[in-house]
C-alpha cells in the first residue's frame, strides 16, 4: 500500500495527523475484519455486550502494545491470544520516538494496596492532653484511624497509625493512661497478640514484654500500678518491672461455693472489662470484681430475659450498666455486694417487651447522659441531670446496625460518632438543640 501527500506543509511530532483507510487489508495482521473480530469475541466470551466487548478488546490491544514495546516481536514467538492479531509499538518509527511521545508521564502519588478497613473493635477519644484533646482513635481490623470533629460537626480523617512496623494489625483494645500514655492490644498477621505502648500519640511505638501471657490477648487496663490483661485463658496480671505475667486468683462468694461454674469460666476466654475505682470483668455472663487486679471476687451471673451475650459494660452515676443481646441492664449498686442483681431498662421503647428485645452493642456516657447504640440502627439516651430522668431514642437515617459509639463533649456542643460496618456518621446530641431535643 502506498500513499502520497501533495503538499508542502511540514509536520512535526507534536502535530496531529489522522488518516482513515477504507476497504484495505494489511498483510499478516489477521484474517477477520473489525466487525468479525467483535462478533468472534462475543462468541468466545459467551455473548458479552457490545460495550464490554469493546472494553475487553481495548485491554487486549493495550496489552499487545505493551508487550511489543517491552520486547519487539515477542508475540511472534508466543501466540497467547485466541484472536489472530499483531501489535506494533511505535518505538522504532521515525515519526514517533516512543509510544505517545507527546505526553510526559509523571508519578503524582503512589498508594499501597492495603485491604480496606471493615469494622471497628474499639473507639476512644482523648480528653486530658491539651494538644491532643478531641482526637478520636478507632481501632479496626486494619490498624488505627485517627479522626477529629471540626467546629461544624464534620468528621475529618487525619491519620492511619500502625503499631506494628512489619505489617497491618488487628486492633483489639486501646487504653489511655494518664492522658498521653496509650496502650494498644493488637494481633499481627501470624495471629500473635502484642501489647504496644506509645507516649507521643503514635509517632513511635514500643512492643512491651508479655512473658507468660497466652498468644491471644483481648483487653488491657492498669489499676493501682498493676497491669491487667484479659486473654484466651482468663485474667493475667503484672505487678513487677520484669514484665512477667501471672494468672489472677478468683474467689467465690459464700453463696456460690467452690464448685461454682464461675471458677471455670474465669479461666476461659474473656473480652469485657470496665475500670472505675475497681475493675469489673465478665465471662459467660459471670461477673468478677477486683480492687487490685490480682485477686477477683465472683459476684454472680446475669440470667435475665434469656440474654446470651454481654457486649459492653460502663459505670455511670454509680451504677454498672450492661449491654446485652436482650436489652440493657444496671446493677442497682449491687455489684459490690455478695450477690449482684440486674434490672432491665423497660422504658427505652414504648413497651417493656420491645425494650427487652433490643440488641444493645455499645455504651458511652458524658457528664449527665448515658448513650446506647443498637443493632436496630437507633441510639438511645438516658438523661440524668439530678432533677429528672428519662429515656429518648433516635433512628439514625440511612444507617445500618450500630456497632460502636463514641461521645465528644466539645465546647457548647455534644457530638456522637456512630460506627457500623463500613459506615461512620456524626450526630449532634447536644441537650435541647440536638436530635434528642
Amino acid at each position: 500500500m502506498t500513499m502520497s501527500v501533495r503538499s508542502k506543509i511540514t509536520f512535526s511530532k507534536y502535530d496531529k495527523l489522522q488518516i482513515t483507510v477504507f476497504n484495505a487489508n494489511v498483510q499478516s495482521t489477521g484474517e477477520f475484519t473489525h466487525r468479525e473480530l467483535e462478533d468472534r469475541m462475543e462468541d468466545i466470551n459467551s455473548g458479552l455486550t457490545s460495550d464490554l466487548t469493546k472494553t475487553a478488546y481495548t485491554d487486549l490491544v493495550k496489552l499487545g502494545i505493551f508487550i511489543d514495546n517491552q520486547q519487539n516481536f515477542f508475540m511472534d514467538i508466543y501466540n497467547v491470544s485466541a484472536i489472530q492479531s499483531r501489535y506494533f509499538g511505535a518505538h522504532n518509527n521515525e515519526w514517533y520516538d516512543i509510544l505517545n511521545s507527546t505526553i510526559d508521564y509523571e508519578l503524582i502519588k503512589k498508594t499501597e494496596n492495603i485491604p480496606e478497613m471493615r469494622f471497628a473493635n474499639v473507639a476512644v477519644v482523648f480528653i486530658e492532653d491539651p494538644y491532643f484533646a478531641g482526637k478520636i482513635w478507632i481501632g479496626t481490623d486494619r490498624d488505627i484511624i485517627q479522626f477529629s470533629i471540626n467546629i461544624s460537626g464534620d468528621l475529618v480523617q487525619e491519620n492511619v497509625l500502625s503499631p506494628d512496623s512489619t505489617g497491618v494489625s488487628f486492633i483489639r483494645d486501646i487504653f489511655i493512661f494518664n492522658g498521653d500514655e496509650v496502650y494498644v492490644v493488637a494481633t499481627d498477621l501470624s495471629n500473635k497478640s502484642h501489647l504496644y505502648k506509645t507516649v507521643n500519640f503514635g509517632l513511635t511505638w514500643s512492643d512491651e514484654q508479655v512473658i507468660n501471657l497466652p498468644d491471644q490477648i483481648y483487653s488491657f487496663r492498669i489499676i493501682n500500678g498493676v497491669q491487667v490483661a484479659l486473654t484466651e485463658e482468663g485474667v493475667f496480671y503484672n505487678d513487677n518491672s520484669f514484665r512477667t505475667w501471672f494468672p489472677a486468683d478468683v474467689v467465690p462468694s459464700d453463696i456460690l461455693g467452690e464448685s461454682s461454674p464461675a471458677l471455670a469460666a474465669f479461666r476461659q476466654r474473656m473480652l469485657n472489662i470496665e475500670l472505675s475505682t475497681f475493675i469489673v470483668t465478665e465471662s459467660d455472663r459471670w461477673f468478677y470484681i477486683s480492687g487490685t487486679g490480682v485477686e477477683f471476687f465472683v459476684v454472680g451471673r446475669l440470667i435475665n430475659n434469656d440474654a446470651t451475650v454481654v457486649n459492653k459494660m460502663k459505670v455511670f452515676k454509680g451504677l454498672t450498666w450492661v449491654a446485652t443481646d436482650r436489652g440493657l441492664y444496671h446493677d442497682g449498686s449491687s455489684l459490690l455486694s455478695d450477690s449482684v442483681d440486674f434490672t432491665l431498662q423497660v422504658d427505652m421503647e414504648d413497651t417493656a417487651t420491645a425494650s427487652a428485645a433490643i440488641e444493645v452493642n455499645d455504651i458511652d456516657h458524658g457528664e449527665n447522659a448515658l448513650y446506647c447504640g443498637a443493632s436496630n440502627g437507633k441510639i438511645y439516651r438516658y438523661f440524668d441531670n439530678g432533677s429528672g430522668q428519662e429515656w429518648r431514642r433516635y433512628q439514625v437515617p440511612d444507617f445500618g446496625s450500630i456497632h460502636r459509639i463514641i461521645l465528644e463533649e466539645k465546647n457548647n456542643n455534644d457530638y456522637m460518632l456512630v460506627i457500623s460496618y463500613n459506615q461512620l456518621k456524626v450526630i449532634d446530641v447536644t441537650p435541647t438543640t440536638g436530635v434528642f431535643g
